[in-house]
């Protein structure tokens, strides 16, 4: 009794078994934590993770980030989920990370995708993008257009909507007529939408938005986030419970998971032969070599043509990404 008792006064989750009896929704992912915690600053990680998915597809993360990709694709009995919203409970637990890792995956997939920073307050993934002029802000107040602030990644493909420039009052924005329309306008006009969203519990905006999209992505913290947070998240959600397409752990240590026999969920136990795993990914080191699993060839470099107005031949110069 007070082993369970003490399990459940634990800041965070290790399992995604844990998760699921808590909460009640399926981990559909588990992303690895890269680089280990400390080693660089937040923009150079994520810098560097952004190139490990374009240099090593085969790689753990990008099996990871697939394998996400995959199970919310199957969590709507109506079809594939075209508009995706990623949330967190709180700052700082890899919500805009997972965006820009499902959406350069589905657009290297061969979706065409587009990126919005719905996250007007902390705009980390137009950041990332070096994306830092006119964008969503300024499209919802009528002053620019959809197509003349969208910019692509031509190394990826990848569509992208920056937050704009900061506004006084960016829930009134996300809760408007135009936002609706504009959801509705790139429903049309790409296979896959991902909309980054602020955390649920220091502002509403989130959760306004939640209404409009297909699905809700609730990226969690592994082994960190406080799991009285994660509850009062998933309470604010109960008006949408039902786009709730599932949880994404982020920052995962798999060393501690091998060490520990720790699980996925839903009956996945991967610590007993979580060793034999690793025989099946390529790392950015190898690739580039030209040992990347189903054939040689070097890596491209991330961004290698930086961003450009989406349809323009030739784009810019890219900045370092930004914070997580």
């Amino acid at each position: 009794m007070l082993a369970i008792l003490a399990e459940h006064l634990v800041a965070g989750f290790k399992t995604g078994t844990q998760v699921e009896q808590m909460f009640g929704y399926r981990v559909i992912g588990m992303i690895p934590l890269v680089p280990p915690r400390g080693r660089f600053r937040r923009a150079a990680a994520r810098k560097m993770i952004l190139q490990g998915l374009v240099e090593a597809p085969l790689s753990q993360l990008g099996e990871a980030v697939r394998t996400t990709r995959v199970r919310l694709g199957l969590s709507n009995s109506d079809g594939t989920p075209k508009v995706i919203l990623v949330t967190s409970s709180i700052p700082g637990e890899g919500k805009s990370t997972t965006s820009m890792l499902l959406g350069v995956s589905s657009a290297m997939s061969g979706k065409k995708t587009v990126l919005v920073d719905c996250d007007l307050r902390h705009t980390s993934l137009s950041n990332a993008f070096g994306a830092n002029g006119k964008g969503l802000a300024e499209v919802l107040t009528g002053t620019a257009d959809i197509a003349a602030v969208t910019i692509k990644d031509e190394t990826t493909g990848t569509h992208v909507i920056p937050a704009g420039s900061g506004v006084n009052d960016p829930t009134n924005l996300l809760t408007s007529r135009r936002m609706h329309d504009l959801f509705e306008q790139l429903r049309e006009q790409y296979d896959c939408v991902v909309v980054d969203a602020s955390p649920l519990l220091p502002v509403v905006d989130a959760l306004a938005l939640a209404a409009m999209v297909d699905k809700v992505l609730m990226v969690i913290e592994w082994n960190r986030t406080p799991r009285t947070g994660v509850a009062e998240a998933f309470k604010m959600l109960r008006p949408e419970a039902h786009r709730i397409a599932g949880i994404v752990l982020s920052k995962v240590d798999f060393k501690q998971l091998r060490k520990h026999g720790y699980g996925y969920g839903s009956g996945y136990n991967y610590g007993h032969y979580y060793r034999g795993f690793d025989n099946y990914y390529t790392s950015p080191a190898s690739t580039s070599a030209g040992t990347r699993l189903g054939g040689a060839g070097a890596a491209r470099p991330l961004m290698a043509t930086g961003l450009g107005r989406a349809g323009d031949a030739q784009g810019g110069s890219s900045n370092d990404a930004a914070r997580q």
